[in-house]
C-alpha cells in the first residue's frame, strides 16, 4: 500500500488565491500513476470545520485548492493519505488578511479599548488596571506588526517540506520569536547573531534531534501572521506541546536562563519546569526561574496564546558575554536538554 511520507504548500496565502499542495515523498522510491492517483486528501480548518470540496481539484498527488474569501484570518490543515489522515504529514497554512484589514482592525481594536477606558470614569484607573492596558497594549503592537510584515505585497513562498516520516509519533511545536523585519534582541561577542536568526538555527536542530528520538517536530515562525497567528498554526499541528523560542538582552551584568509560562493550561507549569532545568544543566547558566506571567505582564500575550502546553525559554542574555560563549559552545547541549525535556514532559522513550 502507497503511504505518504511528505507533503509541500505554502505556509501562508491571501484568501480568494488559489494553493497548491503536493505529496513529494512516499513509503515507494518509484510510485505508480495508478497507486498516487488513490491518495485522499483532507482540509480542515482551526475552527474544526472541514473545507468545501467544491473549493478544490484532487489530481492524486497534487491538491488546488482555491480559499474562500470568507476564510481570511484563519489556518488550515492540509493532509494527503491512503488510509486515515494524521497531523504528521501535513502542512499549516495561514490565510492572511490584507495589510489595509490588518491595519484598520488592530488600530479600530486599540483605540475602542482605551476609548471606553476614558468614557467609564472621569478618574484615572488604577495602577493595576494601568498595568494590564499597557502590557496587553504592547503585545497587541508587536502582533500587529508581525502580522502585517511587509507593506509591500510578497509573492507566496512554498516553505521546505518538514521531515514528516514518524507517521505515529508524538509531536512538538516551535516557535521562533521576532520576525524577519523585527529581529530582536542582538547579541554580543562571540554570537553577533539576532534572536530571530540564532533560533531559526536552533529549531533546525530542534528538529533533526526530534526525528532522532522518535518525536515529530515542527517549527512556525511569526512572520506576516504575528504572534496569535503563530500560536494558531501551532495549535493546528495538535501538538503534545508549545515552546517559544527567544534569548534575554539587558545590562552586560545581566545573565542566567528563565522560562516564561501562564495558567491557562495546568500542565505549562511542568513543562516550564522542565525546560528551565534543562538549559540551565545544558549551558551552566543562572537559575533564574520559572515566571507565572498574568495579564498585564511582559509575554503574556504569548504564553497565554494557546490552550495546549506551552512556554517560552529564555536561555541566556544576549548582553552578558559569558552567556553568549556558553551559548556557542555548548549549543548541541542546550538542543539536547530541550527535546529531552519534552520527551520527560509527555514520557516518550528517548
Amino acid at each position: 500500500m502507497l503511504l505518504v511520507k511528505k507533503v509541500q504548500g505554502p505556509n501562508t496565502i491571501k484568501a480568494g488565491e488559489t494553493a497548491i499542495f503536493k505529496a513529494i515523498a512516499f513509503n515507494k522510491s518509484t510510485p505508480s500513476e495508478t497507486e498516487k492517483s488513490s491518495i485522499n486528501w483532507r482540509l480542515v480548518y482551526d475552527s474544526g470545520t472541514s473545507a468545501d470540496e467544491k473549493d478544490w481539484q484532487n489530481h492524486g498527488d497534487t491538491l488546488s485548492y482555491k480559499v474562500p474569501a470568507d476564510k481570511a484570518g484563519l489556518s488550515f490543515a492540509v493532509m494527503p493519505y491512503a488510509n486515515s489522515p494524521s497531523r504528521n504529514v501535513c502542512v499549516i497554512t495561514n490565510v492572511k488578511r490584507s495589510s489595509e484589514n490588518i491595519l484598520n482592525d488592530g488600530f479600530n481594536s486599540i483605540r475602542k479599548e482605551f476609548s471606553s477606558l476614558f468614557n467609564e470614569t472621569e478618574q484615572l484607573p488604577s495602577a493595576h488596571k494601568l498595568y494590564e492596558l499597557i502590557g496587553g497594549l504592547r503585545f497587541d503592537l508587536d502582533n500587529l506588526l508581525d502580522e502585517t510584515g511587509s507593506i509591500e505585497e510578497n509573492e507566496i513562498e512554498i516553505e521546505e517540506p518538514v521531515d514528516t516520516s514518524l507517521a505515529n509519533a508524538k509531536r512538538l511545536a516551535i516557535i521562533v520569536g521576532h520576525s524577519k523585519n523585527r529581529p530582536g534582541a542582538r547579541a554580543g561577542e562571540p554570537l553577533q547573531q539576532y534572536e530571530y536568526t540564532f533560533n531559526s538555527e536552533i529549531a533546525k536542530s530542534i528538529e533533526r534531534r526530534g526525528r532522532d528520538c522518535g518525536l515529530a517536530v515542527q517549527t512556525f515562525f511569526r512572520d506576516d501572521v504575528g504572534i496569535a497567528g503563530a500560536y494558531r498554526n501551532a495549535s493546528s499541528y495538535q501538538p503534545e506541546a508549545i515552546i517559544e523560542l527567544h534569548f534575554n538582552a539587558a545590562t552586560p551584568a545581566a545573565h542566567g536562563a528563565e522560562t516564561l509560562y501562564s495558567s491557562v493550561n495546568p500542565q505549562s507549569e511542568k513543562l516550564a519546569q522542565l525546560l528551565q532545568k534543562s538549559m540551565c544543566d545544558a549551558l551552566g547558566s543562572r537559575d533564574r526561574g520559572i515566571k507565572h506571567i498574568k495579564k498585564g505582564g511582559r509575554g503574556y500575550g504569548n504564553v497565554s496564546a494557546s490552550s495546549l502546553p506551552s512556554a517560552l525559554v529564555e536561555p541566556f542574555f544576549g548582553s552578558n558575554t559569558a552567556d553568549c560563549e556558553n551559548a556557542v559552545e555548548k549549543k548541541c547541549f542546550y538542543v539536547k536538554g530541550l527535546v529531552d525535556a519534552v520527551l520527560e514532559f509527555i514520557k516518550v522513550e528517548k
